[in-house]
């Protein structure tokens, strides 16, 4: 609470100009945590946007300098902020295979069900781009957050693994089912969280190697244990 009202005071104290957003974007950039400190110090926002709708968090997150992010999250930035392209820093931290980062972001509260212009998720940018040390880390900081008390959706409702890209493509996955199915208490066959969650794994990685038939068995096979 405290930070998010330090930072709204910075914000009305001081309307940054493009030329001082941009050399924020490239501290954050470069990995320079001490002219991320000046700058706010001096009274220029965190949350500060750049021309195409860039964050210090974005920068950061993009770039894998977990220092940096744990900083921003410290002082209570928005963590979901999009860009033009409606990519948040989970997004671009995923495209980039940043593991830490998105752990990091995840358990600092990040949004795994935000859609981008592409109407891709984090998860979806992860698994188009074959990525499955990204992918497990997304299960384990999802995992964690579970056990803490914390329900976390994979999916934003009604979307789906967006696998055109891969051959012979079946359009529906429809993972957001089981994990809410889940959510709910509606799990039969699973044993535990992490057991479904080796199961989504498997299916993905089904997916990723082109055996899209044997995924969609595995997948309407379970769904009709959830």
């Amino acid at each position: 609470m405290g930070t998010a009202t330090n930072q709204a005071e910075r914000q009305t104290q001081f309307e940054a100009t493009p030329e001082i957003v941009d050399a924020l974007l490239e501290a954050a950039r470069y990995d320079d945590l001490e002219d991320i400190t000046s700058l706010a110090s001096s009274g220029v926002s965190l949350d500060s946007k750049d021309s195409l709708g860039r964050t210090a968090l974005h920068m950061a997150a993009a770039n894998g300098h977990l220092d940096i992010v744990e900083y921003l999250i410290n002082q209570g930035v928005d963590l979901n902020a999009s860009n033009e392209e409606k990519n948040t820093p989970l997004h671009w931290a995923c495209l980039n295979g940043h593991i830490e980062v998105v752990k990091k972001l995840i358990l600092a509260g990040a949004s795994l069900g935000i859609l981008n212009s592409h109407e891709r998720t984090p998860m979806d940018e992860a698994v188009t781009r074959g990525k499955l040390d990204v992918i497990d880390a997304i299960n384990s900081a999802v995992a964690q957050q579970e056990l803490a008390g914390v329900t976390v959706s994979y999916f934003k409702f009604g979307s789906y693994v967006n696998d055109k890209d891969v051959k012979g493509g079946w359009k529906h996955l429809r993972f957001c089912q089981a994990l809410t199915d889940d959510a709910t208490g509606g799990m039969n066959e699973y044993d535990s969280l992490l057991d479904l969650l080796r199961f989504i794994k498997t299916s993905l990685h089904n997916l990723l190697l082109g055996n899209v038939q044997k995924s969609r068995n595995l997948v309407e096979r379970d769904m009709e244990n959830l």
